[in-house]
């Protein structure tokens, strides 16, 4: 059973301006739980690296050192709604970057989306 699915990890937010290749209009609330939180109930040692699948194959590598870096958030919402498949769903895996504001373009062009499958290495 994954936590995240059932609902019994706690959901952070962080928030973008939205995407620009994207159907989504104006800012984006994300609601998810912490990565590192999910990565724990799955028995994560630390010192991993984890692998992203996204539905159409396409992988991104996370390094232990970026897992870290970030409060990585592995939203399954945007704005209050469950992200569908043509939004950039079933999960989406953000981050709330520092200093109070909101992600920049380059920021967001690290967040892999369309996500089924984390692997952990």
């Amino acid at each position: 059973m994954i936590p995240c699915a059932t609902g019994s990890l706690p959901f952070t937010n962080a928030s973008s301006t939205g995407p620009s290749n994207s159907t989504w209009e104006g800012p984006i609330r994300f609601q998810g739980p912490r990565l590192i939180d999910v990565l724990n109930e799955a028995g994560w040692r630390k010192g991993s690296r984890i692998t992203t699948l996204a539905l159409d194959g396409f992988g991104t590598k996370i390094s232990n050192y970026d897992i870290k870096a970030h409060d990585w958030i592995l939203a399954t919402r945007g704005n209050g709604k469950p992200f569908g498949i043509g939004q950039r769903g079933p999960l989406w895996l953000v981050y709330d970057p520092p200093g109070d504001r909101k992600a920049d373009k380059k920021e967001e062009g690290q967040w892999p989306w369309a996500i089924f499958l984390i692997e952990v290495h």
